[in-house]
Parts: structure tokens; C-alpha cells; sequence
């Protein structure tokens, strides 16, 4: 029987014996590559997911004990009904806490993660308004895949507050309207609020002291609450009860108390205001505003990047004449296309050594 020899040589120089077939095969690997580059999804991070949840908490002036009561034990009672969970542990310092949710390996983090959102959330609407903080906080780099801008606003006036409302109000929801944009959140000041300031005096002339003032505030403010489901043939509805205020006249002409004829507006003055800053932008000395601009998981980066600066130029033209600039601090679409250029620009300079190498050994070979 007969056996037929492989030589190493044979195959070296079968891409030289066969021009045409190793031509299509290189060209069949550019395109596959070329396919993949396209469809492969563009971040600044990898996506990476740990197995631990944390809920933290703050409400100003409280003691830990009110905070265990009204906002740790009932969070612990609420998170009994979310499966999977191995361990929880619960931390409360001074007048704000955490509560660290750890569930079994395997887990879908992201389910477990909107039902312990949706508790935190309806917890926080049981509380008096813009009183409480509750929010649920992730142990992976979710946040930082899908960040792209954080812009800052700056103006020629001091007055923060009235910086932060036009960021807010006119500035931010350009952004948010850009295709791919999830999210344009602001920050850098307090955010407009009812502020009711009370006259010691006036108060005392009439009867009433100020804790039957602040009884009276939280019993008529209201609040958003979850009643329940409707359960219909199409699906579930969320039932809201909607006590909020819907103009100041109302809250001033409340009655404090049963025994006495006086109004809220007879013992203070109630107005809007805005909130005390629990953050500060500053840009070359002056009082700024920040706007930090997320993305939708589905968009390019790039593109979004490129579109957003081209929003900024246009925003930064229609504002220059009510003396407010943008400033873009941080932009995540021009590091990852910075990175990408020098990618291409490394694959040509390779193509080319590679080229020139292959062009000196074929001569060779001749």
C-alpha cells in the first residue's frame, strides 16, 4: 500500500502555488473582522456585575433610632418577599445609614435590583417631602459604561440658584432630547422648594407653637403614594393617590389648630425658595452648574459623542447672549474615538511592516 508524504515545504508554499485562494481567504478574514468591529458594542468600561446590592439612606436632624424605626426595620420587613437573598446588613451613623442586600451566585442582579428600586421608592414616598434620601446603589461599573459628558454651566452672575434653574429648565432637556441619551441629570444647587419661615413672635401672640405649625405642614403638604393594582384583561394598573399641593394659597389658609382661628399665613410667611446646596461647581474661579449626560445601553458612543457636541456648539450660540457658557469637562465619546484612532493608526503602521516584510522575502524567494 502506497503512502503519500506531507512535506512542510509543500504546505509553505502552497499560498505562493495558490494566489488566488489565499487572496480570497485574507479577504474573507478582513470582512469578517470588519462585520465584527461594526456590531461589537462601544464603551469607555467593560460591564461588570457584582452579587451585592446597597440601599443608603439620610433624612437631616434625625437620631439613629428614628432611622432604624422608620426607615432600616421597615426596609428589612419589605425585602422578605425578594428571593435569592443570602445575607443583609444594616449600618446607620448619625442621621444617615446603608443597608448592604448580598444575594446567592447566579442571581439576575438586574430583577433583584428593580424590585429593591421599586420598595426604596415607594418607602421614600411614605416620608414628609424632601425630607428623606433613599437610593439603591449598585456594586458594578453600570454607571460608568453608560456615562458620556459632564458639562458644566457657567454665568456671569453669582446667583447659583437662578444658574441652576435655567440648566435645569431650558439646558438639560436639549440634551435629554438627543437620540441615545438616557438620562441628563443636574447638579450644583438646591433646586426650588416651599420654604415656610416662621415668626416666633407672631406665633406666640396667637396660642400656637411651632411644633402644632410643623404638624399642620405635614398633615396638609400631602404626598404621592402607591394604593395598589387594577388588574384588568390587559394587564396591571398602578393605583396613585396624589395629596400633593397644587398652589400656596392653600397651605396659607390652613387652620393650625381645632382651638384656635388662626391661619398658617397669620404665623408665617410662605414662599418659594430654593433649597440649601448639597453640592458646588466651580470653573476658573466662578460659580458653575453641572450637567452629567448618560446614555441608553443600545447607543454608540461615538455617534452619540459627536452629536451631543454639535448640541452644545448650538446651545452655547442661543445662550450667548444671556452671558452663560458650557463647558465640557469630561467627554467619554472623545477618549474612546481618541483610542480608537490610535488603534487604526497601529493596524496600518503593522499592515505596512508586515507588507514590506513579505514584499523583501517573496523578492528573496525569486
Amino acid at each position: 500500500m502506497a503512502t503519500t508524504k506531507f512535506s512542510s515545504s509543500a504546505l509553505l508554499s502552497l499560498p505562493i502555488r495558490r494566489p488566488m485562494a489565499t487572496s480570497m481567504v485574507f479577504l474573507a478574514c478582513l470582512l469578517l473582522g470588519l462585520i465584527a468591529v461594526q456590531r461589537m458594542p462601544i464603551a469607555l468600561l467593560p460591564s461588570l456585575q457584582g452579587e451585592t446590592l446597597t440601599v443608603v439612606f439620610a433624612r437631616q436632624n434625625s437620631d439613629p433610632e428614628f432611622l432604624e424605626r422608620e426607615i432600616l426595620n421597615k426596609l428589612e420587613s419589605r425585602l422578605g418577599s425578594i428571593p435569592d437573598i443570602r445575607e443583609t446588613t444594616g449600618e446607620i451613623r448619625g442621621s444617615q445609614g446603608r443597608l448592604e442586600i448580598e444575594f446567592v451566585p447566579s442571581t439576575d442582579i438586574k430583577i433583584r435590583e428593580y424590585e429593591v428600586r421599586r420598595i426604596a421608592s415607594r418607602l421614600a414616598r411614605e416620608q414628609p417631602r424632601n425630607t428623606t434620601y433613599i437610593d439603591v446603589r449598585t456594586a458594578d461599573t453600570s454607571q460608568f459604561d453608560t456615562f458620556v459628558m459632564d458639562i458644566s454651566v457657567v454665568g456671569q452672575s453669582d446667583d447659583t440658584d437662578v444658574l441652576f434653574d435655567i440648566a435645569a429648565d431650558v439646558i438639560a432637556p436639549r440634551f435629554a432630547g438627543v437620540p441615545g441619551v438616557a438620562q441628563a441629570t443636574t447638579s450644583g444647587g438646591g433646586g426650588r422648594q416651599v420654604i415656610v419661615q416662621v415668626d416666633p413672635d407672631a406665633a406666640t401672640m396667637l396660642g400656637v407653637d411651632t411644633s402644632s405649625i410643623s404638624e399642620v405642614i405635614e398633615r396638609t403638604a400631602g404626598k404621592l403614594q402607591y394604593l395598589g393594582k387594577v388588574e384588568d384583561e390587559t394587564g396591571g394598573t398602578s393605583v396613585m393617590l396624589d395629596g400633593r399641593l397644587r398652589e400656596l394659597q392653600t397651605l396659607e389658609q390652613v387652620q393650625i389648630t381645632p382651638q384656635s382661628a388662626a391661619e398658617l399665613r397669620h404665623t408665617s410667611d410662605v414662599f418659594f425658595g430654593y433649597a440649601k446646596h448639597q453640592s458646588f461647581y466651580r470653573v476658573n474661579g466662578q460659580e458653575a452648574v453641572g450637567i452629567t449626560i448618560y446614555q441608553e445601553e443600545s447607543a454608540n458612543l461615538v455617534e452619540l459623542g459627536d452629536e451631543l457636541r454639535k448640541r452644545v456648539a448650538e446651545v452655547k450660540a442661543e445662550l450667548a447672549s444671556m452671558g452663560v457658557d458650557l463647558v465640557v469637562l469630561q467627554d467619554a465619546s472623545q477618549q474612546v474615538g481618541d483610542q480608537l484612532s490610535r488603534l487604526l493608526q497601529l493596524g496600518l503602521i503593522g499592515l505596512a511592516f508586515s507588507m514590506l516584510a513579505l514584499f523583501v522575502f517573496l523578492r528573496q524567494w525569486r
